[in-house]
């Protein structure tokens, strides 16, 4: 430690300052989106015991549906692939209150955007009833929105399940925190390029992605999350669009 005194002496004024702690650059309040968010991700963390599932997809297909329909990016293709993995296991496009567990019938996906204000999680009402082309057209009119600080109430409530895709920002995989009151988070991570085994013990190139998916472990045992991880990843690396 330098001191200000002669000669680089330090002085009172010099330990007074160190003992003042580092300097502060900026104190920043919370604007009502990150306020909002904090108190539901506290609540998240504080209430519901969350437990986390992995699983490693063949992106090929993703790729080769993502060249082939204009316009439509793996962001699409992942609302499209979860919406038909909950059709196919509706236990987790639900909540739970008291002792009563609510499973809906709508397929609502929060999906998780990035802006100025902060995080937002508006939603995609019955994307298992709508084509990849209209999910894609939907989350980038909800995105302009977004940006602009235009969202509604019926933009943002009524989501049943979220997903989170920070693959764009090169985050390959994450522990992600539910959004209560739902009971599962889908986060999608990056594309990258592995070296892989065949099924004849051969080795090659091929593109993977990383899911994380977190469950409500107060009525989701593993065997019923292993059911939709798994039917995830197969609609993933088997697209029907």
């Amino acid at each position: 430690m330098a001191g200000t005194g002669p000669e680089g002496a330090i002085t009172e004024k010099d330990v007074r300052a160190a003992a003042a702690g580092p300097a502060v650059k900026a104190r920043i309040k919370l604007n009502q989106v990150r306020k909002a968010m904090s108190v539901r991700m506290l609540s998240s963390w504080q209430n519901i015991p969350q437990f986390t599932q992995m699983a490693t997809v063949n992106a090929e297909s993703l790729l080769q549906a993502k060249a082939g329909i204009e316009g439509v990016s793996i962001n699409d293709l992942a609302v499209k692939a979860v919406a038909e993995a909950v059709a196919k296991n509706p236990e987790v496009n639900s909540s739970f209150e008291g002792d009563t567990v609510t499973i809906y019938e709508d397929v609502n996906i929060s999906v998780a955007m990035a802006t100025e204000q902060g995080l937002v999680v508006p939603v995609v009402k019955n994307a298992d009833r709508k084509t990849v082309r209209e999910i894609a057209k939907e989350i980038k009119g909800l995105q302009e929105r977004a940006a602009a600080g235009q969202l509604t109430g019926e933009d943002l409530s009524g989501g049943t399940i979220t997903v989170s895709n920070l693959g764009f920002y090169g985050v390959e995989t994450g522990t992600p925190i539910i959004n209560p009151p739902q009971s599962c988070m889908v986060f999608v991570g990056s594309i990258r390029k592995v070296a892989v085994v065949g099924e004849n013990d051969e080795i090659r190139v091929a593109p993977v992605l990383e899911l994380s998916i977190a469950y409500d472990h107060r009525f989701i045992d593993g065997m019923t999350a292993s059911r939709f991880t798994t039917g995830l990843r197969e609609e993933l690396e088997n697209l029907s669009l």
